[in-house]
């Protein structure tokens, strides 16, 4: 592969790998600071079971979000490497973040059948 090719794959894979890491950490804070006022309003005695489960739907998806870029990320990076090892390696990450998007992906679907069980 010419050198300038590689060059440019190599950087649109950390900016796409950038863009997962900060949904990663936006998301972080940002639930946070939601989790914060969730626990504050429930000691105060409100019913807050809705928003709880709002709350935990939002940081699904956006860690969904972050987890599909990565992946994108490992498949460019796998485009450029040409070792068995880090094949193997990214191999393993694409699968451990597939399965983590999988069984997150799921406990939103229950999620969201609890919701419709409770309207």
């Amino acid at each position: 592969m010419p050198e300038l090719v590689v060059t440019i794959l190599e950087g649109f894979r950390l900016v796409v790998d950038g863009i997962g890491f900060a949904i990663l950490a936006l998301t972080v804070a940002k639930f946070a600071v939601r989790y914060a006022a969730f626990e504050f309003d429930r000691l105060r005695g409100r019913e807050c079971a809705e928003w709880f489960r709002e709350i935990r739907l939002d940081l699904g998806s956006h860690i969904v979000l972050a987890i599909d870029f990565m992946v994108i990320s490992d498949v460019i990076h796998s485009t450029l490497v040409h070792t068995r090892e880090s094949l193997i390696t990214l191999g393993i990450f694409v699968l451990i973040r597939s399965t983590l998007a999988f069984f997150i992906g799921l406990d939103m679907k229950e999620i969201r059948a609890e919701a419709a069980e409770s309207r």
